[in-house]
């Protein structure tokens, strides 16, 4: 049995209804249980599980996706601009 992270991705909609940008949530399960389940029964317990908790906050949160996490993030620590710079550079040389 082995205790992994799972990320969740979800749609806030505002009380009118309208897509208001993403939401992340995490859990830990049993990652076995991710390999045998059919994906369409593990999306609808994740949202039972958002639905549940997330009830008094206004709005809805709705599933997209989800990942098993094994390794912890790890942080890049070079300038994403002087990257991007340097993309945009090689494009047009």
């Amino acid at each position: 049995m082995s205790n992994t992270l799972v990320r969740v991705i979800a749609q806030y909609h505002d009380e009118n209804g309208k897509p208001k940008g993403g939401q992340e949530f995490t859990f830990r399960a049993d990652s076995d249980i991710f390999m045998y389940a059919e994906k369409d029964a593990l999306a609808k317990a994740i949202q039972s599980m958002i639905d549940i908790e997330m009830h008094n906050y206004g709005g809805k949160y709705t599933y997209v996706d989800h990942e098993l996490v094994f390794h912890e993030p790890v942080e890049l620590q070079s300038n994403f601009e002087v990257a991007l710079d340097n993309v945009y550079q090689k494009q047009t040389a």
